[in-house]
């Protein structure tokens, strides 16, 4: 099974639209910063929570011009207000070429599993068979999951986010096998950060912060998640999943060779 293709050209952001999920959290601001500093067309800012839109786009437009940016306030589980959303971005740049899934939670498992993993899977699912085959600029199209290194080891700090972030890597590495990709052209990638110095990272539940004041967990700067982000779009095979952790540059998780053997002696 063919998780990583090996056809990986060089993916160029100048011109793009992009959408990000949870654009108002400290990763996603990184995040869509990163894309206009690469001279992005625009990008569509989404997120439940509209409190700080306005201040954050005002800044944006003071760094890299006007109109720039256009902000939607959606829910992500709330698949039909999505799809809309995805129409007044395309009304709104023209095209859309990559979409960042980047929106998650920790806390109530049923929002958990909602937020993280099923509407990552929708999202995804419908940018990758129905939005970016058709409103892509260039020859390709590009998604990029935000995971965790969670995702990669069943770390025991969160059980449930645990889970979903699993379910986001397997899901990104099946989405993104040679077969579907020969269908849309469009290429879906990972990236799994580690622990990350955000707001999201300072308001855990009381419970999981014990566990992480017991380890001494050194968080990364959420900056160095700008520069990971180009590094995937531009380099990333389809299928691959990347690690950003410790404040050092992304690098590639080479799960076929490392996972791959294991599993086909205990598995299949």
């Amino acid at each position: 099974m063919n998780y990583s293709a090996s056809f990986a050209t060089m993916f160029d952001v100048e011109g793009t639209v992009a959408i990000v999920t949870g654009a108002l959290g400290g990763i996603g601001r990184v995040l869509v910063r990163s894309l206009l500093t690469n001279k992005a067309k625009g990008v569509a800012l989404l997120d439940v929570n509209d409190t700080q839109a306005e201040e954050f786009q005002t800044s944006l437009e003071n760094e890299f011009g006007a109109n720039k940016t256009l902000f939607l306030k959606v829910d992500v589980t709330d698949f039909e207000k999505v799809k809309d959303a995805f129409q007044k971005c395309v009304d709104h740049f023209g095209n859309v070429d990559i979409v960042v899934n980047n929106a998650g939670i920790v806390g109530n498992i049923e929002m958990v599993i909602k937020i993280n993993l099923l509407a990552t899977i929708q999202i995804s699912n419908f940018a990758f068979f129905d939005f970016l085959p058709k409103y892509r600029k260039g020859k390709e199209g590009v998604i990029i999951n935000i995971a965790s290194v969670a995702g990669l080891y069943p770390i025991a700090l969160f059980p449930d986010y645990c889970a979903t972030k699993h379910g986001i890597v397997a899901y990104t590495q099946a989405l993104g096998s040679e077969s579907h990709y020969q269908n849309t052209q469009v290429k879906v990638m990972g990236l799994c950060p580690g622990a990350t110095d955000t707001e999201f990272s300072k308001n855990l539940p009381e419970y999981y912060q014990q566990f992480i004041n017991d380890i001494k967990l050194v968080y990364q700067s959420a900056e160095i998640l700008g520069n990971s982000l180009i590094k995937v779009l531009k380099e990333g095979n389809n299928g691959s999943i990347w690690i950003s952790k410790n404040n050092e540059p992304v690098y590639e998780f080479d799960y076929k060779s490392e996972t791959l053997p294991i599993l086909f002696k205990h598995v299949f």
